[in-house]
């Protein structure tokens, strides 16, 4: 059984490329086909994004969880994924047919259903999608290679094909043949674990909960749009791009956490599914301090800098998004929280109707707090409704997962995090005081907070800390072990 620590890192690396990769590419992209071009790709892509949403079902998310629970015996394996693939298969034909009716009948689409077309077969291709069995192995550096691979050939195709404005098309072909060429070595290299096989299926067995995490979420989807689609119709377009550029950069912060938080899911439903139950709840303590350990100081850390990422990020004249940065930041918190219990925890007990309601009440809750506040605090507001609604979903599932689940964290180990946390803030301070200019500013701080919060941890021996320290040295934790 791999390691962890080892899931944790090949996991970053797979979050942090593909951060990396999409900053460059749309730097380039937005230089050469300019606002409107890259507009018209991500309309297209918009459309097509809720297409690909209702054909992968839950499966994404269920997929991981029925793998990993089954990963121990290979005649079971082969059919839990055919079952899902067969799922999978037939929800895309659906979608597939839907969509490019609906491109080849409806006007809105005459003058643009070349583009279309080619953004469409995004769609196509997540019939053969089968990362979830990969994580459900826990084979996060195949991830994490063959992306940085089919990144490299992508940034490499748009550097040499993509040369003026009118190449729009061919800048959405190359988006779309990289998520394709995903699909299609994935579904390759699983020949090497697993077999398709056709008789025996228990198709029916897996419907209620993967259209129940279809539900989940559409309901999250429903609570993350409706904020810019408020401001949309009550503001003026610049206070939605505040908004936006707010949004983009704690995303980037939630993606890094979230990529610590989604290795668990595997182990959890091993453990589970093995009804070795000592070691579930030892996992999910471990996996909650994690998280604490990272989102508290990531949360401090954007507050404190947030005066020099926005405007490194979008420029001087999203100075009013500082605000809303800071705001936001409070969610780091409760979104990785809320992302540990409900797609590690509730998912793998089976428990995902708790989790579907749990973003019904915040897609309720988000939709009241946004028409009190956004027409008197416009973008600030907003941000003030969508962290409101984040930690009632956080306490709504905390609430449920304590029902079936023992964790405790002592008293020491946040005052550990808290004292670290603390000290880290003040060598930001201090660094922020002495260092000039916004970009050396914004690094040294970052670097500095970083050090100083992990030494600190250290020195107070806190337990995530500790093994982090193993792993800087090269002895990742053994196998079987947390």
């Amino acid at each position: 059984m791999k390691s962890l620590t080892q899931n944790a890192f090949y996991n970053i690396i797979y979050k942090c490329t593909n951060l990396v990769f999409s900053l460059i590419s749309t730097a380039y992209a937005s230089r050469i086909l300019l606002a409107e071009g890259v507009g018209r790709v991500s309309s297209a892509q918009n459309i097509v994004n809720y297409f690909a949403i209702l054909a992968a079902l839950g499966i994404p998310t269920y997929g991981i969880k029925i793998i990993a629970a089954n990963r121990e015996n290979s005649e079971k394996l082969n059919h839990r994924f055919s079952e899902l693939f067969c799922i999978n298969g037939v929800s895309t034909i659906i979608c597939v047919t839907v969509y490019y009716l609906m491109i080849a009948s409806m006007p809105y689409f005459q003058s643009r259903w070349k583009l279309s077309a080619v953004v469409g077969m995004v769609i196509i291709a997540n019939g053969i999608n089968v990362d979830w069995f990969y994580q459900g192995l826990e084979d996060y550096a195949y991830i994490m290679w063959r992306s940085i691979a089919v990144k490299t050939g992508s940034l490499i195709a748009l550097f040499l094909f993509v040369k003026s404005s009118d190449d729009v098309i061919i800048y959405a072909l190359i988006l779309t043949l990289a998520t394709c060429a995903n699909h299609f070595f994935n579904i390759i290299h699983a020949r090497r674990y697993v077999r398709f096989t056709a008789k025996k299926l228990h198709i029916s067995q897996h419907l209620k909960p993967v259209f129940v995490l279809l539900a989940t979420v559409i309901a999250i989807e429903i609570y993350t749009l409706v904020d810019t689609t408020m401001l949309t119709f009550i503001c003026e377009d610049k206070v939605v791009g505040y908004y936006t550029i707010s949004q983009k950069c704690i995303s980037i912060v939630r993606t890094m956490v979230a990529s610590i938080s989604a290795i668990f899911l595997p182990r959890l439903s091993y453990y589970y599914a093995s009804k070795n139950f000592d070691e579930f709840h030892k996992l999910i303590n471990y996996g909650i301090k994690v998280i604490i350990f990272i989102a508290l100081p990531a949360f401090l850390g954007v507050v404190l800098t947030a005066n020099e990422i926005v405007p490194l990020f979008a420029g001087e004249s999203f100075r009013e998004s500082v605000l809303t940065t800071r705001i936001l930041a409070i969610s780091i918190i409760s979104v990785a929280v809320s992302n540990f219990f409900g797609y590690q925890v509730l998912v793998t007990i089976g428990r995902e109707k708790e989790m579907l309601y749990s973003t019904i009440i915040g897609a309720v809750i988000n939709v009241i707090l946004n028409i009190v506040l956004v027409f008197r605090y416009g973008h600030n507001g907003v941000a003030v409704a969508s962290v409101v609604t984040e930690f009632c979903v956080t306490a709504y599932q905390t609430l449920v997962v304590k029902k079936y689940v023992k964790f405790t964290i002592s008293s020491g180990y946040f005052a550990s995090i808290i004292i670290s946390s603390i000290f880290m803030g003040a060598m930001v301070m201090l660094c922020k005081h002495i260092v000039n200019g916004s970009a050396l500013r914004l690094a040294s701080s970052v670097a500095i907070g970083v050090a100083s919060y992990i030494v600190i941890s250290f020195i107070l021996k806190n337990e995530i800390a500790v093994n982090l320290g193993r792993m800087l040295k090269g002895k990742f934790i053994k196998t079987g072990e947390i």
